[in-house]
């Protein structure tokens, strides 16, 4: 089997998606100019399968790794108000997620939240709709003395 066959579900499951088309569908990678770093964010976004209305919320999921721990968005947005109710959390390796608050709010407007979990993470973030309709976070953190700053595009809403 070569590289480009692995799979991220068993061998052999009907279901199998190679991990190189998965990235390509679910990795955003942004370079911050003025600090010269690099940011990657895992995105998972979808309709829910069931409910009375299952196009009327998108949920979403999203991981971003800043040094040692992983920001994490959990949550979903009302297609038809963008109105938007996500927790956020920070994963540190071996430890179970911290919740560090809630996101509600019209993501026209922005929604900001301010965090601080002594001696592992403080700053800010924020989750907004650009004027292209692109969900965006925007985050000044720093974690474990470390500072992290960038505006990083997640990807078109797709009912806009």
């Amino acid at each position: 089997m070569s590289s480009t066959d692995r799979t991220v579900a068993l061998k052999g499951a009907p279901d199998a998606v190679p991990v190189g088309k998965w990235l390509d569908r679910h990795h955003v990678v942004y370079d911050e100019k003025r600090s010269g770093k690099t940011y990657h964010a895992f995105v998972q976004g979808g309709y829910p399968l069931v409910g009375p209305d299952p196009k009327a919320s998108y949920d979403v999921e999203i991981d971003i790794p800043l040094g040692p721990v992983i920001l994490q968005l959990r949550g979903s947005i009302n297609t038809s108000t963008l109105a938007a109710d996500i927790s956020l959390y920070v994963k540190i390796p071996f430890l179970p997620a911290i919740k560090l608050g809630e996101l509600s709010g019209n993501l026209r407007d922005g929604i900001t939240i301010s965090v601080g979990v002594a001696g592992i993470i403080e700053g800010s973030v924020t989750v907004y709709i650009s004027n292209d309709n692109w969900l965006h976070i925007k985050f000044t953190l720093t974690v474990f003395g470390e500072d992290f700053s960038a505006d990083l595009p997640l990807f078109p809403i797709p009912w806009l």
